[in-house]
């Protein structure tokens, strides 16, 4: 990403980013995640235990794989290495659909055109999970459909 602004003569803050703002937007982000975790998860509990099933909480990473097999990694170096990819996969994507395309778009655009083809440019770089899972048997198609049509209203 960096390269790409160098080449195309911009700087951080004119796709978005902010010097002051990292920390405490990390900070807030991960308080937002687990907030949402913690209430999600309690819900789910009540639930299961309300119907008569037994739940457990098991804190994991799992691997990634082509074969479908799971990998199981407790070790704490995962869950630090996990935080940092999510961490650099999520300045990517905001910095590439929510400050590059839109930057560029918006200036041969109007907004809500430019903001609609980086939202389905974003929708198209994840459809491959949902395909996946629907290839697999985990998913239907309409279930797969509309998450590819929620990944573009993101």
């Amino acid at each position: 990403m960096a390269l790409v602004l160098k080449k195309i003569n911009l700087i951080w803050g004119d796709i978005g980013f902010q010097k002051n703002g990292f920390v405490s937007g990390l900070l807030k982000g991960l308080l937002l995640g687990s907030v949402c975790f913690a209430v999600s998860f309690g819900l789910e509990l009540a639930i299961l235990t309300l119907q008569g099933n037994p739940a457990h909480l098991e804190i994991y990473i799992s691997s990634f794989s082509l074969t479908g097999s799971q990998i199981k990694n407790t070790d704490f170096v995962f869950f630090l290495l996990c935080v940092l990819f999510n961490i650099v996969n999520v300045w990517m994507e905001e910095g590439v659909f929510r400050g590059l395309f839109m930057k560029t778009f918006s200036e041969t655009k109007p907004f809500m055109q430019a903001n609609f083809i980086a939202a389905f440019l974003f929708g198209i770089w994840h459809i491959v999970m949902p395909i996946r899972s629907y290839v697999n048997g985990g998913m239907s198609f309409a279930a797969m459909i509309l998450m590819g049509i929620g990944y573009m209203m993101i």
